[in-house]
């Protein structure tokens, strides 16, 4: 079965050498150009960027999440050594299986029930920096 959980399957990538660590690097300079490195290569761990500077401790950058075998593997609930073609089979499979249902139509919907309005709103500064 698939992890249920962001935090179990950290645990697990970092389990299988899959997770590297970052506290300190800066948001502007830094965190862009490390991942932008660490994509290149699919052997490449996931990223894990902690007390970014500016911002409160608990927010934190997870990046290159799903760019090795082994972490998609983990991902789906599978051992961390399946091969790539049984990554293969089990999409297949798995979509092979997956129920269609027909779209309905709705007259609203939780996404509407958050607006943000007025001048004061800036979305380029979500979070908001100490």
């Amino acid at each position: 079965m698939a992890n249920k959980d962001l935090r179990t399957w950290i645990e697990e990538i970092e389990a299988a050498g899959e997770l590297q660590r970052i506290s300190g690097a800066d948001r502007e300079e830094e965190i862009g150009g490390i991942v932008d490195l660490m994509m290149r290569k699919m052997t490449n761990p996931a990223v894990l960027f902690d007390q970014v500077p500016g911002f409160e401790a608990n927010y934190r950058v997870l990046a290159n999440i799903l760019c090795s075998s082994p972490r998609v593997s983990l991902a789906l609930g599978l051992p961390a050594d399946t091969a790539e073609i049984d990554l293969v089979r089990y999409w297949r499979e798995y979509m092979a299986d997956t129920p269609l249902f027909p779209p309905k139509v709705v007259n609203g919907g939780p996404i509407l029930e958050n607006v943000s309005e007025g001048d004061d709103v800036d979305i380029e500064k979500f979070p908001t920096p100490k």
